[in-house]
């Protein structure tokens, strides 16, 4: 599996995620931030969150970012 990506098979691999992109505009920048400093290695977008257009919007920007979708079963009403 991990031999599809470059690695051998007596490879380690770690995966750093952050989870929660489009929470917040803050959170959005913090994990843009650590993309760049390679920091972590992909991100998970909530999409029905507030600031979700925003993060896509950014993300659109940036190249060669693992990106998934954070599944949000939860809501609340107003």
């Amino acid at each position: 599996m991990i031999q599809g990506l470059g690695f051998s098979p007596t490879d380690r691999v770690v995966i750093i995620n952050a989870d929660d992109l489009g929470v917040t505009r803050s959170t959005n920048q913090a994990i843009m931030q650590m993309f760049q400093n390679n920091s972590i290695t992909s991100t998970s977008i909530m999409v029905p969150a507030d600031a979700a257009h925003d993060a896509a919007l950014q993300c659109t920007k940036e190249k060669a970012m693992n990106v998934g979708i954070h599944i949000t079963l939860t809501s609340h009403n107003n």
